[in-house]
């Protein structure tokens, strides 16, 4: 295609829209009085005055991107209408009309004028979204009723085109390419650092249509931001863009984060003024929050930094800076000013963020706040509430300017102290005792403990456990004295606990299959008075009576009356305790008799129902079934561990008694559902889930099946009596919150301070009311620790570690333990997210992640539940890959055939990490010779394993970039050679590594990955640091489909004083390219700068009669020019920045700003001197990484740059495949001028450092190559 007729590149602004081709539909009031023929008039001068009104974008054949093509005036298609309220129509109506008129007959330009009743006009434009922004349109509608007061448009100057600022822009990002000011700019903001400010109430993906909320924002609010314009000296929207901003910081909990703001370069430049076009511009703001920031000092700090930017807005939008702030898209600000609110009026919006704040500020003090959000990501009414919220928050600051913001209280009138609280009063709960003495009254006969074929009924529970009551009150038990009752699985533990409580004690229920060291510690803790066993024999010695059952069950004194007070001692539970020590909880007699009573009438539990129990006795999860069974006349169900574990067995079990009632873990119930008819496993009338979250994946299954079976979610922990939290789920709408509180428990979301957080926000999750327990048995200070004084109210609250959020409707979603972060490799993240992201990916809710090992040898291991499958880890890592940033990628995923299961029958952590040594185990395949033993061991050493065998992938087994530097450098001590750093990258296994040291060890160039009979050989050509590994995804998917072979760098520094410098490092690529390919049809795929190198390399290979077929060429654009030419301090820098990221190393706080100032106006070898000079610099880049090997490597790097920089593009007659970033700078036709054949364009939805593993890559790849009659195996 010619260029000249292909019309002008779009600008950044315009390439950043989410949907470029929709018509944007706006507003504008012309007032009263107006000739409808001026309009039109003035309408059609104006257009042929601005070219933004005339300009036409089209997608070029053979092309994948837009271009704008300006219309000459008479080209230009106006749909112009005059109409309205004369007609009977409505302004909507005529929108809708309009719209359906566009549709049929797609005009350049929509212009229909409608008439209200009061002789009012406002015209309704519908234009491309890429042509205008807001700005521009008030600048129109001043222009049209300029003209039409004046009977015709302005016919001065014309002011300067849109086209001409793009090609402005462009030149002076050329021109930035011999400084590299702007860039190193933008890079010395930190934002690589900072998160965006995506909100962590989100109910979905991004990517959904977008949603609108406004407020009116009050005259009086404006009057005051106005009047700090002078105050404060600064801009009239900071003030609010300040409130906006400490909401975004505090719903977030982040002390910083990156937010988009919008801006306007015309405010900056005379040269622009009156022009039309899309100037409005989004520039990432780094924003910082200290921790008693006021608004007052937020405002001077944004207002220094804005001005800052504006100085420098032109080169935000350079290719290789996009991804730094790509976060900043989360959440914006934009501000406008107009004469009144009906002036310009728009209900679509593209600003390209997820969540934008757009302020409208009037003269006429009818101004107005709106929200456009994502719906895929957030609700309506609770983008409401945020609005509300923000001008509470913005109201207080004004009145305090000088208090912190983050201890503003944001709460809105209908947020109290509690979260949830009880719905209605709340008396004392009846005595389950009392209660069950009353079913066995009333219904003796009736059947009330099954368990297999033995089966008590109301009378024989009552008198079995009314005779051991009687002996266990012989051997000492009562009020306040506590029976351990170490008994198997079956009735007679159940009957104990009954009996115990009727005896006026406290039950311990101990599980004689744990270690009888842990029991024996947990006796001595809690020093019973009585221990119940099966047989005294096998009992645990102590200064405790020992009664075993058969003499208990044998008793025949009667039982003596006790008197059971609610304060009294009901049971003790111990839990694992985060120190490594046992807690026990003491839970009394009222907190259990509240929790039945309240369990009964939230989830509706039956009477005279089959209640199953299929959780271990020595947690409370079955409590929920337990005593509510017999409260209510029902028969209580313990089934044994075969038929509770295994999905055939307790589908039999159900088949002949059938269950009412079942409570049971989340994956313990998806484990037995697994391949198994969901229904034939579902209670009749109630399941009840708890002990952890409900995932998608059982919803899914729930959702599948036709029962009429109600599901509950029901959460709380052991410390507040078997739970406190309870709603009922909609499988199929997939919605888990938990939207009630049970009985009177009260629920508080408190911060770090202890102050209630407001809905949207997390905040840690603390109980209060009936079902907090008495505390931790002999344990004051872990007591104190966790149980305090209620500040809001009588009684005390528990602290449950866990963090939550209440969302807009008042319903609460639980996030996780507020423990459960860790640091690894320098970055603080969440085992949550990842897990999130792993069972996405698998399609799966049972993942785990943890960290094996410490220190340097700690890696990130994830398990799941999935059958064997080779290439299942490596398609999963893959996949997160693209999600993740590098550091939270696992090193390894270990399928395994089930997750291990806690008493609890939640997921064992404790027992994961033996299961991660067992699951990684395999019989290695052992050494041969001194050379491979001495290999091994040096890997064995720094990858703190031992279970590796010569044939392992060292990156397969979790080694990283930085391990493998580690074993280099230890292996030329050990072996006394001088081996090249890049040596593990091309032999990564311990044999293949003693083969190439044992023969050659200079690092081969040239790889075979694999070749297949037929097709293309595809050559794979290094990225900027030389190698290959970058680019392993790709490669990895291309083995075997294709004859695949890689070319790495030479790994001397190239000597630029040599003049034929780069001619000679050409031929010396072209040279390790196998003469026995000449007849083979060659694609080079170059990512990055390596772009520029396959377009060098093709015309020499052909010149040596290799047959160059294609060019891929991925996310580059050939205007890039070399940023930091000139100051090659900040090119180090920006290198120590890649070399860092690529890598997942997190430098020190401080670190790389010092080292700024201290390598400023250095040239680039004196600069790397004194980096590497630095031991907190060199102990962030890895102890035991040879400060000579980076040295090198960055020189090399930078010689390339040049190199590659300094070179002419060639004109190649070769087809390019060109694939770009989404949103990203790199256009695909911007490569045509290079080619003599069409060049062919793709857009993906990754990011610059993530395309070579992105799947629609390999997949698109291989279908070009097939359709390019090169078959593909």
């Amino acid at each position: 295609m010619n260029l000249d007729t292909g019309g002008d590149p779009l600008s950044p602004q315009q390439k950043a829209l989410a949907d470029p081709a929709a018509l944007r539909w706006v507003w504008l009031d012309l007032g009263q009085g107006i000739d409808a023929a001026s309009v039109e008039s003035a309408l059609r001068q104006l257009a042929a005055r601005h070219e933004a009104l005339r300009t036409r974008y089209r997608q070029p054949e053979g092309w994948s991107g837009l271009r704008q093509l300006v219309l000459e005036p008479g080209e230009l298609r106006l749909d112009w209408r005059t109409g309205g309220a004369e007609e009977g129509v409505e302004p909507q109506v005529w929108r809708c009309r309009a719209e359906a008129a566009a549709a049929d007959s797609r005009p350049d330009l929509v212009a229909w004028l409608y008439r209200d009743h009061r002789g009012g006009s406002r015209l309704l434009l519908g234009l491309p979204s890429l042509s205008v922004d807001d700005a521009s349109l008030l600048g129109l509608r001043d222009e049209l009723l300029d003209a039409c007061a004046r009977g015709a448009a302005d016919t001065g100057e014309a002011p300067m085109q849109y086209r001409e600022y793009v090609s402005w822009i462009r030149e002076l990002q050329r021109e930035d390419g011999e400084t590299g000011e702007g860039a190193q700019f933008w890079r010395n903001q930190g934002l690589d650092r900072l998160p965006g400010g995506r909100l962590p109430e989100v109910y979905g993906s991004p990517g959904g249509e977008p949603g609108w909320v406004q407020c009116p924002l009050p005259a009086e609010l404006q009057r005051r931001l106005a009047d700090l314009t002078g105050e404060w000296d600064c801009a009239e929207p900071v003030p609010l863009l300040a409130a906006w901003i400490a909401l975004l910081g505090r719903l977030t909990g982040r002390d910083g984060l990156q937010l988009g703001h919008c801006h306007d370069c015309r405010e900056d430049y005379g040269e622009l003024a009156g022009s039309l076009g899309l100037f409005d511009q989004l520039l990432p703001l780094a924003c910082q929050l200290p921790e008693r920031v006021a608004l007052r000092g937020l405002v001077r700090e944004l207002s220094a930094q804005l001005a800052e930017l504006a100085d420098w807005q032109e080169y935000a939008s350079l290719p290789e800076l996009l991804p730094l702030w790509r976060p900043s898209r989360q959440a914006g600000f934009r501000w406008r000013r107009q004469a009144h609110r009906r002036a310009l009026q728009a209900d679509t919006l593209d600003g390209g963020c997820e969540l934008l704040l757009q302020a409208v500020c009037t003269d006429s003090g009818d101004g107005q706040l709106s929200l456009w959000f994502d719906t895929g990501l957030y609700r309506e009414g609770q983008m409401r509430r945020l609005l509300a919220r923000l001008l509470r928050l913005l109201e207080l600051a004004l009145e305090r300017p000088g208090a912190p913001l983050a201890e503003l209280d944001m709460l809105l009138d209908d947020e109290g102290s509690a979260a949830l609280e009880p719905r209605e009063p709340v008396g004392r709960a009846a005595d389950i005792i009392v209660c069950f003495r009353a079913s066995a009254a009333g219904h003796p006969r009736r059947a009330a403990l099954r368990c297999g074929s033995r089966e008590y009924s109301y009378r024989e529970l009552d008198d079995t456990s009314d005779r051991v009551a009687a002996a266990l009150q012989a051997a000492g038990a009562g009020p306040e004295r506590i029976v351990a009752l170490c008994l198997p699985r079956g009735p007679e533990a159940l009957i104990a606990m009954l009996a115990a409580l009727k005896a006026g004690a406290a039950y311990l229920p101990l599980d004689p299959q744990q270690p009888a060291a842990r029991l024996q510690n947990i006796l001595e803790d809690a020093q019973p008075a009585v221990l119940l066993a099966e047989d005294k024999g096998d009992c645990l010695a102590g200064p405790w009576k020992i009664l075993d059952w058969p003499t208990a069950e044998g008793e025949s004194a009667a039982l003596r009356p006790v008197a059971r007070l609610p304060e009294h001692l009901a049971y003790v539970l111990y839990t694992s305790g985060s120190t490594g020590r046992p807690k026990g909880v003491q839970v009394e007699n009222a907190q259990l008799n509240h929790y039945c009573e309240a369990a009964i009438q939230a989830l509706a539990l039956p009477a005279g129902g089959h209640y199953g129990l299929v959780s271990s006795l020595v947690a409370d999860l079955g409590n929920t079934v337990l005593f509510p069974a017999w409260v209510r006349g029902g028969c209580l169900h313990l089934l044994d561990r075969a038929a509770a574990t295994d999905g055939r067995a307790f589908a039999a079990y159900q088949a002949e008694w059938p269950l009412d009632v079942l409570k049971i873990v989340p994956s313990h119930l998806e484990a037995l559902i697994e391949g198994q008819d969901a229904a034939a496993l579902l209670p009749r009338q109630r399941l009840v889930l708890g002990g952890e979250s409900v995932g998608a994946t059982l919803l899914r299954r729930l959702a599948g099946t036709d029962t009429a079976c109600r599901i509950f979610n029901h959460y709380g922990p052991t410390e507040t009596t078997v739970g406190v939290l309870w709603s009922e789920l909609n499988p199929v709408g997939g919605d888990t919150a938990l939207t009630s509180a049970i009985g009177g428990n009260r629920i508080h979301l408190l911060d770090g301070a202890g102050r209630p957080v407001p809905r949207g926000q997390a905040g840690e999750l603390w109980v209060g009311g009936p079902g907090v327990t008495r505390g931790y048995l002999g344990n004051p200070e872990a007591t104190a620790a966790a149980y305090i004084g209620n500040p809001f109210g009588a009684g005390r609250l528990y602290r449950t570690g866990d963090l939550a959020l209440q969302e807009s409707d008042g319903a609460i979603r639980v996030l996780g333990r507020r423990d459960n972060q860790i640091k690894l490799r320098g970055f603080r993240f969440e085992l949550e997210e990842v897990e999130r992201a792993l069972c996405a990916a698998a399609g799966t809710d049972r993942a785990v992640a943890l960290v094996d090992g410490e220190g340097d040898r700690a890696q990130l291991v994830a398990l799941l539940a999935a059958p064997p499958d080779d290439g299942l880890a490596e398609r999963l890592r893959s996949a997160l890959a693209r999600q993740l940033p590098d550091y939270m990628v696992p090193a390894r995923i270990l399928p395994v055939d089930t997750l291990p299961l806690g008493d609890n029958g939640k997921i064992d952590r404790g027992a994961l990490a033996g299961l991660v040594r067992r699951a990684g185990s395999r019989t290695p395949v052992p050494p041969e010779g001194e050379l491979e033993r001495t290999i091994l061991a040096v890997w064995r050493e720094l990858l703190g394993r031992e279970d590796i065998g010569v044939t392992d992938n060292f990156f397969d087994i979790g080694g990283h970039s930085l391990a493998a530097i580690k074993v280099v450098a230890r292996l030329r001590e050990r072996l006394q050679r001088a081996l090249p750093t890049t040596l593990l990258f091309d032999a990564q296994t311990v044999r293949a590594l003693a083969a190439t040291i044992a023969g050659d060890p200079e690092p081969r160039r040239w790889q075979c990955y694999g070749e297949v009979p037929e097709g293309p050989a595809v050559v794979v050509l290094h990225a900027v640091s030389g190698h290959l590994l970058p680019l392993r995804p790709l490669i990895d998917a291309l083995r075997g489909r294709v004859s695949l072979y890689g070319l790495a760098a030479d790994s001397a520094v190239p000597d630029e004083s040599d003049p034929d410098c780069l001619e000679r490092l050409l031929e010396d690529y072209v040279a390790a390219v196998p003469e026995s390919l000449r007849d083979t049809p060659l694609v080079l795929v170059g990512w990055s700068l390596a772009a520029r190198l396959a377009l060098l390399l093709s015309g020499k290979l052909q010149a040596r009669g290799f047959r160059v077929q294609g060019l891929v060429l991925l996310d580059y654009d050939p205007g890039n020019t070399l940023q930091g030419a000139g100051d090659e301090a900040g090119q180090l820098l920006a290198d120590l920045d890649h070399y860092c990221e690529t890598r997942g190393i997190a430098l020190p706080d401080g670190c790389r700003r010092s080292l700024a100032g201290q390598i400023a106006g250095c040239d680039y070898a004196a600069g790397a001197e004194l980096a590497l000079s630095r031991p907190d610099l060199l102990e962030a880049l890895g102890g035991g990484v040879p400060a000579n090997w980076i040295r090198e490597r960055v020189a090399a790097r930078w010689a390339f740059k040049k190199l590659m920089y300094a070179a002419p593009l060639p004109r190649v007659d070769v087809p390019l495949w060109v694939w770009a970033c989404r949103g990203g700078p790199c256009n695909p036709e911007a490569w045509q001028p290079y080619s003599r054949r069409p060049v062919w364009g793709g857009v993906l939805e990754s990011d610059h450092f993530s395309i070579p593993a992105s799947a629609e890559l390999h997949c698109q790849l291989l279908e070009r190559l097939a359709e390019s009659r090169f078959p593909v195996s």
